[in-house]
Order: C-alpha cells, then structure tokens, then sequence
C-alpha cells in the first residue's frame, strides 16, 4: 500500500502552527530557534508559502535576517522548482545586506543548468568571484556538468585549468 504523504503535510503544518499559537497564548515568545525550526521544517514540507509568512512574521517581529535563514527560504524555493522566486528573494536579501556564501551561490547555480539558464549560471559566477567567494568543489562540479550537457567542453576544460592554477 503506497501512502500519500499530503495529508502528512498538511497535518504538520497545522501542528507547527498549533504549536507556535499555543506557546504565544500561554506567554512563550518564540526566539530566533523556535522560528528557524519552524522555517526549516516549512521548506523541508514543501510548504513554502507558510515560510514566506513565517520568514516575514520574523521581520516585524525584530529577527534579524541572516545568511542561514535566507538559504533556507532561497533553497525552499528552489526545491519547489520556483527559481524566479529563489532570485527575487537572494535579490531582496541582498538589498537588506545579508551578505551571501559559498551555499548560496551552490543552491543558485543548481537551478539554472537545470533549467536551461546557461547565461544565468554565468552571471552568477561572476557575481560570486566579484564578491570575493572562490567557487568550492560543488560550485565547480555544477558548472562543469552544466556545460558539459549543453556541449561546451571547450569552455569547461578553460575553467578546469584556470581552477587548477589557482589551486
């Protein structure tokens, strides 16, 4: 017997939401813990509407936003193949100044390879060495594979031996 797992979903989310409702009413404000737990677990669920809100009840509840948080909901996004979602939020997160890593960029570059953005993972790239983060193994494995299925090994065996004289 196969199990449908949106039912699961929904009752989470609902225990999330309970959970979260009865600690305000019995006085518990939730910390920075409870919220990043339920954002993660919002993602996690697929339920990245519900971690939008939470991540905006966040905001005007005086959490500050941070890079961890930010991957979370871009990494959401991008799981829920809602890649101009993903940029719209890595943009808006950028504009607040969280700055962003090496994870960031990873989850970034994943998706446009995979959905036909050649010119996207590019920009990316360039974006990334401009803010002085090095492409780590990951990076280059997603770039390289990018290139590969859309025939440009030319342009991939460049970064090989760029990477290589730098390591």
């Amino acid at each position: 017997m196969q199990r449908d797992n949106r039912g699961d979903k929904a009752v989470n989310e609902a225990k999330a939401n309970d959970v979260l409702k009865l600690m305000i009413d019995k006085g518990v404000m939730p910390d920075i813990i409870t919220y990043s737990s339920l954002l993660d677990g919002y993602c996690l669920g697929g339920q990245i509407g519900e971690a939008s809100k939470l991540m905006d009840l966040m905001v005007t509840k005086g959490c500050q936003t941070n890079i961890v948080r930010c991957n979370t909901m871009i990494n959401g996004y991008y799981k829920s193949k809602n890649l101009d979602q993903a940029f719209s939020r890595f943009r808006e997160m950028t504009s607040r100044g969280v700055k962003s890593n090496v994870v960031t960029y990873n989850i970034l570059v994943d998706g446009p390879c995979k959905d036909d953005r050649l010119q996207c993972e590019r920009q990316l790239l360039s974006e990334m060495q401009a803010e002085g983060l090095t492409p780590d193994l990951v990076t280059r494995a997603f770039l390289l594979d990018c290139l590969c299925k859309n025939r440009l090994l030319n342009e991939a065996m460049q970064h090989l031996k760029r990477w290589k004289r730098k390591d």
